[in-house]
């Protein structure tokens, strides 16, 4: 029973490390995909209505030229220019304008990404102290501190291809009855090897 008990505690202390480093992945993958995903929107959005704007202005200015070349309706048709040039200029400082509040919504985003990473990363060492906590209670309590009844759970050499290194680790001096001169130091023993 004491044998299952730590097997169960093991693999209960593996199984929550395993799902916090998941997360931790998860939430990175999550923070590169959206960077990237913003930059490239960005860029593309930046590099279409610059040419457009660029190449408007240019059509523009060139009307206005030559307005003033030709003077037939000189004065409305160079009002009119100037009027579609100054709304073209409007809608290229409304782009710099929700460029800058792009920049602010990635800058947000990256922000809450990290608090999350952060957040996966508390509890994972509160996993992993929780796990500690629960381990060595087990100990202090005697659970796993008595000695290993080996007609329980049958031949020891049965189990050593399953085991493996958990059978080794397990076979020492820790399972056998605990004296009072050694308890200490084959306690901080098992912990080291459980938690490393």
């Amino acid at each position: 029973m004491n044998g299952t008990h730590l097997v169960r505690v093991c693999v209960y202390t593996c199984f929550t490390h395993s799902c916090c480093c998941l997360l931790n992945t998860s939430l990175l993958q999550t923070q590169a995909a959206s960077q990237e995903a913003l930059e490239q929107i960005k860029a593309a959005n930046e590099a279409s209505l610059r040419s457009t704007l660029e190449q408007r202005i240019r059509e523009l200015e060139g009307e206005l030229g030559r307005a003033h070349s030709t003077q037939h309706d000189s004065m409305s048709l160079r009002d009119s220019t100037r009027t579609e040039l100054d709304r073209y200029r409007e809608l290229y400082t409304e782009e710099l304008r929700l460029r800058k509040a792009l920049a602010a919504k990635l800058e947000r985003l990256l922000s809450r990404s990290n608090e999350r990473l952060a957040e996966a990363n508390t509890k994972l060492m509160s996993e992993r102290h929780r796990s500690k906590s629960l381990i060595a209670s087990s100990i202090v309590n005697g659970s796993l501190g008595g000695p290993l009844d080996m007609g329980s759970l049958g031949s020891v050499g049965a189990y050593g291809a399953t085991m493996g290194p958990l059978n080794r680790s397990l076979g020492g001096p820790l399972l056998s009855p605990l004296g009072d001169g050694g308890q200490s130091s084959r306690v901080e023993a098992y912990l080291a090897k459980v938690t490393a």
